[in-house]
C-alpha cells in the first residue's frame, strides 16, 4: 500500500526539483493553519503547518533532495540515482521541522 501510495505521489509531483511537504486532508484541523508548503533551497523557513501523523508526507527531488542527503545522514533514502524520494510518518515530520 505504502508503494502504492509514493508512486501516486511521485506521478503527481511537479516536475521542476522542490521539496513538497503536505497533509493531504484534514477535517479537523483549522482553517487559519496550512495544511503543506512547498520549499527551495535558499527559501526561509515554511512556519507552522499541520501534520497528521497517520498522513502527512515529504516528497524531494533535485537540489532539494541533495539538500537533504547532505543535511540529514540519518533519514533513510534510497541508493542509486532516484529523481525523488517520499518520506511518511516521523522522517517526514523531522524533515518538514527542520528545512532551514
Amino acid at each position: 500500500m505504502r508503494f502504492l501510495l509514493a508512486t501516486l505521489i511521485a506521478l503527481s509531483f511537479p516536475a521542476h526539483a522542490v521539496l513538497v511537504c503536505e497533509t493531504p486532508h484534514c477535517d479537523d484541523c483549522a482553517a487559519e493553519i496550512p495544511y503543506g508548503f512547498t520549499w527551495y533551497v535558499g527559501q526561509a523557513d515554511p512556519g507552522e503547518i499541520i501534520m497528521d501523523p497517520h498522513t502527512f508526507y515529504c516528497v524531494a527531488s533535485g537540489p532539494e533532495l541533495a539538500w537533504i542527503r547532505a543535511k540529514f545522514s540519518g533519514i533513510p533514502m534510497r541508493s542509486g540515482m532516484s529523481r525523488a524520494v517520499v518520506w511518511v510518518g516521523d522522517d517526514a515530520r523531522f524533515i518538514a521541522l527542520n528545512v532551514v
